[in-house]
């Protein structure tokens, strides 16, 4: 389990509001591979099964621009099992081949799952062992 410090400036964007949906949406038939694939997107869309629909989503998000002119963090949707968010994030740096910088996603710790609450719950409400405990 890793624990990261966000950037400090920035925005990650959430797919699955309203607003995101329906940008989204819009943007579909300029979409290589979605507009045909895609009638009306919905929360239900993004956390199906079909992870190809929301890798291009994504896609499409990391290439635009937001309304305050800068470029989205990443994106945050909610999981399949309801337990929480699931958060992808761009590491435009080192896609461009540069070093880390000032506003970068920082690890802090890493470390076994250990005593964390969330995850023994969830690892309990499914019946999952927790390994190295």
């Amino acid at each position: 389990m890793y624990e990261i410090r966000l950037p400090r400036t920035g925005w990650c964007v959430q797919i699955d509001h309203a607003d995101s949906l329906a940008a989204l949406e819009a943007l579909a038939p300029t979409v290589p591979g979605l507009g045909e694939r895609l009638r009306l997107l919905t929360a239900g869309v993004l956390t199906g099964d079909e992870r190809e629909i929301t890798t291009l989503l994504a896609h499409v998000v990391r290439q635009r621009r937001l309304d305050d002119g800068c470029q989205p963090l990443g994106i945050s949707y909610p999981s399949k099992t309801l337990m929480g968010r699931c958060w992808a994030y761009w590491d435009r740096r080192t896609d461009d081949g540069l070093p880390p910088g000032v506003n970068d996603l920082r690890q802090l710790t890493s470390g076994n799952v250990g005593p964390d609450p969330d995850f023994s719950f969830v690892a309990d409400h499914y019946g999952l062992p927790i390994l190295g405990s």
